[in-house]
């Protein structure tokens, strides 16, 4: 490029040339504002999250991403992922928008997304109501996590999650809320429950201490006393609560039949879960004298019943 310069007696002198490039337009950055979404309703004092998507073009870099609610400049940030926490300090309807700037200045404003700033709704209320504190958990055996919950008048429920610790472990969107976990390893865990309401509100459970123990399945030993009864007469044993094991043990007898947790007395192979109970039966003998004996075996550890004829 250059100029010429000519005076009123048509002298003229040309400067000198002046070298430039002529490129293809680079296009403004491109953004977009992805959080809240459109007609969501924020609460009136309660921060929020607005977020954005933002890419540069031609080799570009994008400089920041500010965030508007109408006109007024809420804040801007300039690393990736583009976020600002809000706190609306008034209620009625806003328009948010974000704005990118590129490494050359140029600029772009997203879609505006219309919101609704409402009077402040109560968050969610949850309790984990299942395990209890302080419970024992067998390793790698089912256990049920449930809660309990409740949301402000106008929302519902959008989803339950259940927490070791900062590990998800599971979703539950259905009352009743619950899952079935398998504790993969031993050791103490600390468990939550956490509540999302349709307004995007969550709240986060007490945490629940328990501890997860490795799998025993041979019962501490148990014994029944002896007694006696008149010829042929049908017999019963006290009861006897199993201690020692945490999950379901075989059980089996010989010379009689036996009774779990009350229920009917069966001479055919069986289970007794953690906590139960067995009673033993046989018939007394004809001749005086004369001994009965019922063995039960559970998880390996076997017991006598002596009926003695009068």
């Amino acid at each position: 490029l250059t100029a010429k310069a000519t005076d009123s007696a048509s002298a003229a002198s040309t400067s000198t040339a002046v070298s430039v490039s002529v490129i293809a337009a680079v296009a403004a950055p491109t953004v977009s504002l992805t959080a809240p979404i459109a007609n969501a309703q924020l609460s009136v004092n309660q921060a929020t999250t607005l977020t954005a998507t933002a890419t540069a073009n031609g080799g570009r870099t994008i400089s920041k991403v500010e965030f508007f609610a109408g006109a007024t400049l809420l804040g801007s940030d300039t690393t990736s992922p583009y976020s600002l926490s809000w706190t609306p300090t008034s209620t009625g309807a806003v328009s948010l928008t974000a704005k990118a700037t590129d490494s050359a200045s140029a600029a772009s404003t997203s879609t505006a997304v219309s919101v609704s700033v409402i009077a402040a709704v109560a968050p969610p209320t949850v309790s984990l109501t299942a395990p209890v504190a302080n419970a024992q958990l067998v390793v790698g055996r089912d256990a049920t996590l449930s809660a309990t919950t409740s949301v402000a008048s106008g929302r519902t429920v959008s989803k339950v999650e259940f927490f070791s610790g900062s590990t998800l472990l599971g979703t539950d969107t259905t009352s009743p809320y619950s899952m079935v976990w398998q504790p993969p390893t031993t050791g103490a865990f600390s468990l939550t429950a956490k509540t999302t309401d349709s307004g995007g509100a969550a709240t986060t459970s007490a945490a629940v201490a328990i501890t997860v123990v490795p799998v025993d399945a041979t019962p501490d030993a148990f014994s029944f006393t002896g007694v006696s009864a008149n010829a042929n007469t049908v017999t019963t044993s006290a009861s006897r609560t199993l201690t020692g094991f945490n999950v379901p043990v075989n059980v089996t007898v010989t010379g009689g039949t036996y009774s779990i947790n009350g229920g009917s007395f069966v001479s055919t192979a069986g289970a007794l879960n953690p906590g139960g109970s067995i009673r033993l039966r046989v018939t007394a003998g004809t001749g005086s004298g004369t001994v009965r004996t019922v063995r039960v075996t559970v998880g390996g550890v076997s017991a006598n019943f002596n009926v003695t004829t009068n």
